[in-house]
């Protein structure tokens, strides 16, 4: 029973007639209880305790006291003895003598133990506790011999019993890692219950511990079935492994460009094929371009084999040149071609080095983007740009760069080539690469080789999410909110601050309740916006990246991040911050995730270990909350406050 039903209880009074000729009473009943009955024994029955197996229900503030003619009084005295204790799983705990003022018992008193005697105007206190380990019916009796001053002795009983109720079996999570496998591979299966007393898995599993997990290796896809039972009821949950059988043929690393000198050839590249399937496929190569060579140009794939095409440069004249190499065969995507590029050009009479205005190009709309680089050298740079990714296309021809001066290029966003082309969601990232001839050619063995440089600006297309302004609901019974504090988009001392957030779904089936809150810094819950992901799938991580403007549209501002989701407690949450405006890299750290059932109680300490101050490292800025807070459902969380460390 709550404190909060134990508050609406019955109270009782019991009047003894008692020696000499001026009465002298017992007065029993539970504090700040509200109606009465009438009694017709001097034995007092506590409303009975129904609570599951292996939980304690406590009944708190019964009394007893003694009084002359009106009951509420408790204006006599007298001395009360220990007949017989309870057994359990009843406990009587919290002995303590209190003071009956005005007529109004409270809760609180000073600990005491049997026999004890009572004052005029102080009461006897006590709670009642049932912890029941097993199924089952219950009952027992605390007696004491009550015996008011100048008074023979009366003996009383409060009548205890409870029972367990009917135990529900739920299932928590039901999962295959991994969900996908190619045949003869093991896939694991784990699960979480509660309240069961048996649990089977069918296809041969058999029974199996209320929680735990086991491998299997299907031959065929399978969809496995966990049966949980419990004395009232059976549930069920099941999981699909699909087992590929069939050859797939991915390309799981793209060509670099091919670089060399005028009229020397021999540069080399090289892109990978893997056989992700569970059969073997043989693979035929052909080309378009008359620039290079593949080898080989035909092979057998084996399943879960990779295997690697080298791609070599034929001597050409001065010149940007492009081709692909197609692929065909069982289990290839039809169509697949890999683009290849090759430069061909006058190594510079000096050096040049290719700097990118940013090392991160964020979009968030159809289309593509920009990036602005500088020559710091001191000879015309000749390059070429390339993508590791199919999605990313850069503007095609050659790259000239004239000696400490700036050049845009730009590329375009295919997102019927990203891998969740069928639904494309949150972000994915890829490499825009500028290659170039980076300084006078230099004799290794027969040949003249010009020395190769690199520089790339990582591209992160995100697909935009509905938005609308939305205040958090309260949480519902049992529902966790996880937090994450100091998100932004904003500048700051050492460049633009930005914070990308990726949700993992570890679970054996889709979640679809997914949702973002937005709040900004400093402002209430009138600013929050909200945004839903639709589905994320079972054993797929979704990616925001900035996800503060890419998302929400916000710019120069920091808040608080709110995600919500009737299985947030099982979500894996990663969010960082970083700076992004450094052509030298990313720097930066991760953000805590909070939950909103786990707090600091008043007057308790919260440790924040491996905080430093170093000016040319790194900082840390701790924003406390403010006093007020907000009611969720059951929890308590901080209308704002937060924690960034990042480094410099």
């Amino acid at each position: 029973m709550t404190l909060l039903r134990r508050v609406f209880s019955l109270i009782v009074l019991l009047c003894l007639a008692a020696d000499p000729v001026a009465a002298q009473r017992i007065n029993r009943g539970v504090v700040h209880r509200r109606s009465s009955q009438a009694i017709v024994t001097n034995d007092l029955a506590v409303p009975p305790f129904v609570t599951p197996v292996n939980t304690t229900s406590i009944q708190d503030c019964y009394y007893d006291c003694f009084y002359q003619s009106v009951a509420a009084n408790c204006d006599y005295s007298g001395t009360i003895v220990l007949v017989h204790s309870v057994n359990l799983p009843f406990r009587v705990t919290n002995y303590r003598k209190g003071v009956d003022i005005g007529g109004m018992v409270g809760c609180s008193g000073t600990p005491v133990s049997l026999p004890v005697s009572l004052k005029a105007g102080e009461v006897l206190l006590h709670d009642f506790e049932f912890s029941p380990t097993s199924p089952g019916t219950f009952s027992d009796a605390l007696t004491y011999d009550l015996t008011p001053d100048s008074s023979s002795t009366t003996r009383f009983s409060w009548l205890l019993s409870g029972s367990t109720g009917a135990t529900t079996a739920i299932i928590d999570s039901f999962s295959a890692t991994p969900p996908t496998v190619r045949f003869g591979q093991p896939v694991t299966l784990s699960w979480v219950t509660e309240g069961a007393t048996t649990v089977v898995i069918d296809h041969g599993v058999g029974s199996k511990p209320l929680s735990g997990s086991f491998s299997v290796s299907p031959s065929a896809t399978t969809t496995y079935t966990l049966t949980a039972m419990s004395s009232s009821n059976t549930v069920t949950s099941t999981v699909t492994v699909n087992v590929l059988t069939a050859p797939i043929v991915a390309v799981s690393a793209f060509p670099s460009a091919l670089l060399q000198a005028q009229g020397v050839g021999g540069a080399t590249t090289s892109y990978t094929l893997t056989n992700a399937g569970g059969s073997p496929t043989n693979i035929t190569l052909n080309q378009n371009g008359s620039f290079f060579t593949q080898t080989p140009t035909s092979f057998a794939l084996a399943s879960g084999e990779s295997r690697a095409v080298t791609i070599t440069g034929l001597p050409l004249s001065a010149g940007s040149f492009q081709g692909f190499s197609s692929v065909s065969g069982n289990g290839v995507p039809s169509g697949l071609q890999i683009p290849i590029k090759l430069l061909s050009a006058a190594p510079p009479a000096g050096t040049v080095t290719a700097a990118p205005a940013t090392n991160r190009v964020d979009v968030n709309q159809p289309g593509g983007g920009s990036v602005v680089f500088t020559n710091d050298g001191d000879a015309t740079l000749t390059g070429i740009l390339v993508s590791d990714v199919p999605w990313i296309i850069p503007q095609a021809g050659v790259v000239s760069i004239a000696p400490h001066s700036t050049f845009t290029v730009t590329f375009t966003i295919d997102r019927s080539q990203r891998s969740d082309s069928a639904a494309p969601v949150g972000s994915a990232s890829g490499n825009l690469s500028l290659v170039y001839l980076s300084g006078p050619a230099a004799k290794i063995g027969r040949n003249e080789v010009a020395p190769v440089s690199v520089s790339f600006v990582t591209v992160v297309d995100t697909v935009q999410l509905s938005v609308s302004p939305a205040v958090p609901p309260p949480l519902g019974e049992g529902e966790v909110a996880l937090f994450v504090p100091g998100v932004g988009h904003a500048p700051g001392s050492v460049g633009l601050f930005i914070s990308d957030v990726a949700v993992l779904n570890p679970l054996g089936s889709a979640i679809n309740d997914l949702r973002f809150y937005y709040t900004p810094r400093f402002k209430g819950t009138e600013s929050t916006k909200s945004a839903a992901v639709s589905s994320i799938p079972s054993n797929v991580s979704v990616a925001l990246a900035d996800v503060v403007k890419n998302v929400f549209g916000a710019d120069a501002d920091v808040g608080s991040l709110q995600i919500r989701s009737s299985v947030a407690d099982k979500l894996g949450v990663s969010t960082n911050i970083f700076v992004s405006s450094n052509p030298k890299g990313t720097f930066g750290t991760s953000i805590p995730t909070f939950r909103s059932d786990r707090a600091i109680g008043a007057g308790e300490k919260l440790f924040l270990t491996g905080l430093a101050q170093q000016p040319t490292l790194s900082h840390t800025n701790v924003h406390p909350g403010d006093r007020r807070s907000r009611r969720l459902g059951a929890h308590r969380v901080p209308v704002r406050g937060w924690i960034d460390a990042f480094d410099a």
